[in-house]
């Protein structure tokens, strides 16, 4: 699989998602230059919304729908993953540049990350201080032509893990499997946790972990025209 990352078919976004209990849905946005943390803090609120409205009884959700999205509480652990303390409801998201990716679940904890391909001049220094033996060995063959695109993948794919845990980057590695071998996986019980790397743009790449075993379906919506109409 090196070199080769799934391109996912986007689909228009629905105005009322409905999550199935192994679905994993993962949307596209876009961010404005300049905007603040608390912007952004609103365009997650914006999103997770409909997904309270889902699964609340009926009083929730009429408390819900007569409330503004601002007031819903979010909340952070002590690496700064944020969390619904009301709900039971995973989700994650990462930005690079103008684009976000947002995941959300009911199945397990997940993290995500997205970055933008870009070259990396510390890559052998990172691999060192975060990556396993097998994982450096598997960038140090890379061809030169691919070797910041599997740094990031393998990047993408530890932090996105690290968030799953709900755990700092620095925070002592859970290493696992050689990550270049996990997409070839096909059985369900092969996997200590489920892991997806995929591209959502060309020159982009991102990673989503789900700590489950069962192999989840992805649902790709692209808000990023839904923005732009606003």
């Amino acid at each position: 699989m090196a070199g080769t990352y799934d391109l996912p078919e986007w689909k228009p976004p629905p105005i009322y998602p409905v999550l199935g209990d192994r679905q994993v849905h993962i949307w596209l946005l876009s961010l404005r230059s300049g905007q603040s943390p608390q912007d952004r803090r609103s365009l997650l609120t914006q999103y997770l919304h409909p997904y309270l409205l889902e699964q609340g009884d009926s009083e929730t959700r009429t408390t819900l729908e007569n409330i503004a999205l601002e007031p819903i509480t979010l909340e952070q652990n002590d690496y700064g993953k944020p969390y619904l303390p009301q709900f039971p409801l995973e989700f994650n998201w990462s930005h690079s540049g103008n684009l976000a990716l947002l995941a959300v679940t009911h199945l397990a904890p997940l993290g995500i990350d997205l970055e933008i391909l870009r070259p990396s001049r510390y890559r052998r220094a990172i691999a060192q201080r975060f990556f396993s033996p097998e994982e450096q060995s598997y960038l140090e063959r890379a061809p030169l032509a691919q070797a910041d695109q599997r740094f990031l993948s393998l990047w993408t794919r530890y932090e996105a893990e690290m968030k799953a845990r709900g755990r700092g980057i620095f925070a002592p590695p859970t290493h696992g499997e050689n990550p270049a071998e996990n997409d070839t996986k096909t059985q369900e019980e092969s996997y200590i946790h489920y892991i997806h790397t995929f591209q959502p743009l060309p020159q982009t790449i991102a990673s989503v972990v789900v700590l489950t075993q069962h192999i989840p379906q992805l649902v790709f919506f692209d808000a990023r025209q839904d923005e732009h109409s606003k």
